[in-house]
C-alpha cells in the first residue's frame, strides 16, 4: 500500500512540475519573440522589470498564451518527453492509470493576456 501511495504522490508531483515548467520558461520565450538571442537574456524585459509590458506588446501583436506555451514546448521538448516517460514508468510499475491521478494542473496564466480557450 505504501508503494502505491508513493507512486500516486510521484505522479501528481510530476504533473505539477510539467505545468510549472511552462510558466518558468515563459520569460525566455517572451525574449525570443521580442527578438533577443538567448545569450542576451540579461537584457530581456524580465531582467529589466518590464515583463508585464512585454506580455502586453506580444498580446497586441496577437500572440496568445497558447503561442507562448507552444514555443516553450518546442524549446524544451526533451524535458517534457522526460516528464512523460517518468510519469508512464511510475504509473506502469504501480498499476496506476493516469486518469486515476486526476487531471493535470493548468499552467498559471499571466494577467491581461489573450487566451485561445
Amino acid at each position: 500500500m505504501a508503494d502505491f501511495i508513493h507512486a500516486e504522490w510521484e505522479l501528481r508531483r510530476l504533473r505539477r512540475l510539467a505545468s510549472a515548467a511552462f510558466a518558468a520558461n515563459r520569460p525566455f520565450v517572451v525574449s525570443k519573440l521580442e527578438g533577443l538571442p538567448e545569450e542576451r537574456f540579461e537584457e530581456s524585459a524580465f531582467s529589466a522589470g518590464t515583463y508585464k509590458q512585454a506580455l502586453a506588446r506580444l498580446a497586441a501583436k496577437g500572440h496568445t498564451i497558447d503561442v507562448l506555451d507552444g514555443q516553450t514546448l518546442l524549446m524544451q521538448t526533451a524535458a517534457f518527453e522526460s516528464f512523460d516517460k517518468r510519469v508512464k514508468s511510475v504509473g506502469t510499475a504501480h498499476g496506476i492509470r493516469l486518469s486515476d491521478a486526476g487531471p493535470p494542473p493548468k499552467p498559471s496564466r499571466p494577467t491581461g493576456f489573450k487566451d485561445n480557450e
